[in-house]
């Protein structure tokens, strides 16, 4: 939280050079980094001091971001500083130098730079303060003169000096020994005094990136294909020289399905993190259904992006729309079902579910997942028939219902238990039982011949005078003929031969 109000503090400092970094910071390939005041970090630049014995680098960083104004002579305070010391009478060698190094990250380049400073010279020639490049170029010094005043002033005056168009590796800031007409070394002051001294207050540099992010690896079931509903997760390893911003993931239809931007630190010059095995959780509920890809995008910090595109997947968390125009009919020994299937499904149908419904429901049976469907006529009665589809994904559509009337067989006008099979081999036994009959032992067994191929035996307590129970025959069971029986104790309330429901 410091930092951002820190940066924000910085930014409305930097008045002459906000539209430079500004224009820079939108264009694709670059991205700036802060050093220094108002806080007091050094960012990405390191000290160097080749000749501690005369000449002291240090850090003071802290103060406003535009520096002090300095119309009574250089101030330390609030900067990255360099000097020669006041109290050495060491001879300083040709070459050494003190003060602060920036290099730019692998893969990058220094494209521009914007800084506040003061400079500082006095009698001395050959000891400069000044920025040079890793390349040699000097970009600004202060030299004292070789007579008169014998002194050089670049002094902080509230105003930022800006360097643009470079092809930088590094940037050097403090004073430097240079020997000019002859001699073996850069004097020493006199004690109390100081020949050069130089300080960076605060400091933004603008790093040039050409190369995109690097996706090492994109896993898991939004990538890969599939049926997909609800969260999806996505798991990502991502690097960059920079680091990565951000990472967003788009349906092809248009949909933004995540966007997960990064914690990235602008004082640092590798400001953004790398990512490794990382999970972006995928929205797949805001994505139309049906068949679609998804795109990965991945942002470094300078702006450069890099996409990536799924295999096929298909959207399904609505499941089919309802089906239409229900109809049950009396077609003898069966009942008839009809419906017009849901346009525009995103996945195929699998199959239909039908119950039969009084004052409760019946166990729902499986038929075909398109219409039209037979299941075996229920006992006389007045009846409320729902349907509704499932498909491959597992999404159930809409219930829709329809009315049936079975009448009374001729002469006779009770209703009876039946015992049926459904097209999964599910065996229902379902139906009224005598009047204040509570318990009852319903039980199932296949022969074929004399060859016993299964049985089961379950024990209910009746409700409302009827009985529901399901049983899962096996295959070998099926092949012969199953038998039902229903007891209450030693009697014998009803035996059954099952039958099987039927579907087109």
């Amino acid at each position: 939280m410091l930092r951002l109000w820190s940066l924000w503090m910085l930014l409305l400092a930097l008045v002459s050079s906000t539209m430079l970094v500004a224009a820079q910071a939108a264009s694709a390939g670059t991205y700036t980094v802060f050093e220094c005041s108002p806080t007091d970090s050094a960012g990405g630049w390191q000290p160097v001091n080749t000749f501690p014995s005369g000449l002291i680098v240090g850090n003071l960083c802290g103060g406003p971001a535009t520096g002090p104004n300095e119309p009574q002579g250089p101030i330390d305070e609030g900067s990255l500083f360099a000097e020669d010391s006041t109290n050495t009478t060491a001879d300083i060698p040709n070459g050494t130098e003190a003060g602060w190094s920036f290099t730019a990250p692998t893969g990058t380049s220094i494209a521009g730079f914007t800084y506040w400073r003061s400079l500082h010279a006095y009698d001395q020639q050959s000891l400069v303060p000044g920025l040079w490049t890793g390349e040699g170029t000097t970009l600004e010094s202060c030299q004292s003169p070789p007579e008169g005043t014998h002194e050089c002033n670049s002094l902080n005056n509230q105003g930022a000096k800006t360097f643009a168009n470079l092809d930088a590796s590094s940037l050097f800031f403090g004073v430097r020994c240079n020997l000019v007409d002859g001699g073996e070394y850069c004097v020493p002051a006199a004690p109390g005094e100081r020949h050069a001294q130089a300080d960076l207050y605060s400091a933004s540099v603008t790093l040039s990136e050409a190369s995109s992010p690097t996706v090492s690896s994109v896993s898991g079931a939004g990538w890969s294909g599939g049926y997909l509903s609800g969260e999806v997760p996505l798991t990502v390893s991502l690097s960059d020289y920079s680091g990565i911003a951000g990472v967003e993931v788009r349906s092809s239809l248009g949909t933004a399905l995540a966007s997960a931007p990064q914690s990235c630190d602008y004082y640092d010059a590798v400001p953004c993190p790398n990512l490794s095995q990382t999970i972006v959780t995928l929205n797949t509920a805001a994505a139309s259904d049906g068949i679609q890809t998804f795109i990965l995008q991945v942002k470094d910090a300078a702006g450069n992006i890099t996409t990536m595109t799924s295999q096929p997947v298909t959207v399904d968390n609505h499941g089919p729309g309802a089906p239409t125009g229900l109809t049950a009919t009396l077609d003898g020994a069966q009942v008839m079902l009809s419906w017009q299937d849901p346009a525009s499904l995103p996945v195929p149908l699998a199959e239909g579910y039908v119950q039969l419904c009084q004052a409760a429901c019946g166990v729902p049976l499986a038929v075909a997942g398109s219409g039209p469907a037979r299941i075996a006529t229920p006992p006389a009665g007045a009846y409320t028939v729902r349907l509704y589809l499932t498909d491959a994904a597992g999404k159930s559509s809409p219930v829709v219902s329809g009315p049936l009337t079975v009448p009374p067989a001729a002469g006779k006008g009770e209703e009876k238990l039946h015992a049926l099979i459904d097209s999964h081999g599910r065996l229902y036994v379902t139906g009224p039982v005598p009047k204040g009959v509570t318990v009852v032992r319903v039980c199932w067994h296949s022969k074929r011949g004399k060859h016993a191929l299964g049985s089961r035996c379950v024990t209910l307590h009746v409700r409302h005078g009827r009985i529901a129970v399901t049983f899962h025959p096996s295959a070998r069971a099926r092949r012969g003929h199953i038998a039902v029986t229903v007891s209450k104790g030693h009697s014998l309330i009803a035996r059954l031969m099952a039958t099987k429901v039927c579907s087109t």
